[in-house]
């Protein structure tokens, strides 16, 4: 069985996250012009709702950093969840 990323994480009252996984370029497009110094593995892009992930990283280190980047997207989505419920 080959193991991938999940292309969508759907939270609670109809938040749904894309991942998407891009190549190195992709990557440098969707990344801020002050942040290109350095390439990044991961991306969090709220106004989207999509996460973007490195596609030549070992797939621990995708693994890794879908973590990290949901954890921003989970910070983002109680800000959301506040404001529109609570």
């Amino acid at each position: 069985m080959s193991m991938r990323l999940p292309f969508k994480i759907h939270l609670p009252f109809g938040y749904a996250i894309r991942v998407v996984l891009t190549t190195d370029k992709g990557m440098l497009d969707v990344m801020d012009e002050d942040d290109k110094s350095e390439l990044a593995d991961g991306l969090w892009d709220v106004d989207n709702r999509t996460i973007y992930v490195r596609r030549n990283l070992p797939f621990r280190r995708k693994v890794e950093v879908l973590g990290h980047e949901l954890d921003h997207a989970i910070n983002d989505w109680r800000h959301w969840a506040r404001d529109h419920f609570w």
